[in-house]
């Protein structure tokens, strides 16, 4: 079984999203077959992050929504 626990050498925002978000909303909570598992996991939660989970820092919308405001 495959339990993750990824480092990022970047700071910032990346940072953060990964310590805050993606750490405590589903890697620390499941196991892994295999990393191509994972990686389909994460690209399917991804899509979910961006298009469906309100996001608190830019007042509740999606990052999908916040871009669409910033292209007008």
């Amino acid at each position: 079984y495959f339990s993750l626990s990824l480092q990022l050498n970047s700071r910032g925002c990346a940072e953060v999203f990964y310590n805050r978000t993606v750490r405590y909303d589903w890697l620390s909570q499941h196991c892994f077959e295999s990393i191509a598992e994972v990686q389909d996991y994460a690209t399917k939660w991804l899509w979910t992050y961006n298009h469906e989970r309100p996001n608190a820092a830019i007042w509740g919308i999606t990052p999908k929504q916040k871009l669409a405001q910033l292209a007008r």
